[in-house]
């Protein structure tokens, strides 16, 4: 071990994160972590699948079948990487994006829907440990509460999704069936 605690290293990525998106406009702190989660779904998926023979992956390239956020969502809660609360979180995300990216205004935090939907993505966190620790770290940036409420959803979110591919297993050939002798 180098020395550092969970704990600091929670708040040193933590503030990597902050220094990332915190300066960004809404929309495009938005579809940044928007693009990452995908991503990082996609990594998770990508461990728990075989591994890909082909230069590419018919599989999880832009344009196949799990080559969007929302096939990706649905796929890794079919496969046991994400939990049924995980996977509602990451929809709600997800519709965020969509409606800051397809918005022909600028949009913000403090509109009305992406507030509730923002609120609602923290709601089953409040009170726990890390809620809190994320909370006294973003508050003490002075930021408005919709600001707070997407950092802490979104650094939540991609932490978790960081971790995934270390933590997910691969599927096993063993039952798999065979066209041969």
């Amino acid at each position: 071990m180098t020395g550092h605690s969970k704990e600091d290293m929670f708040t040193k990525k933590l503030a990597d994160f902050l220094s990332q998106y915190v300066n960004e406009k809404d929309r495009t702190a938005v579809i940044l972590v928007a693009a990452k989660l995908d991503y990082l779904l996609g990594q998770a998926i990508a461990a728990k699948l075989l591994p890909c023979t082909a230069s590419t992956d018919e599989l999880l390239d832009n344009d196949r079948a799990l080559g969007t956020f929302s096939a990706r969502i649905h796929a890794a809660y079919r496969l046991g990487i994400i939990d049924e609360s995980f996977a509602k979180a990451l929809h709600i995300f997800r519709r965020i994006r969509n409606d800051f990216a397809h918005s022909y205004h600028d949009t913000s935090f403090s509109d009305g829907r992406h507030r509730d939907r923002l609120h609602e993505l923290v709601r089953p966190l409040i009170g726990g440990d890390i809620y809190n620790s994320i909370r006294s770290i973003a508050e003490k940036r002075k930021l408005p509460e919709e600001s707070i409420n997407f950092i802490i959803a979104s650094s939540l979110l991609i932490g978790y999704l960081e971790a995934a591919p270390d933590k997910v297993e691969c599927i096993s050939c063993s039952a798999a069936l065979t066209f041969s002798k």
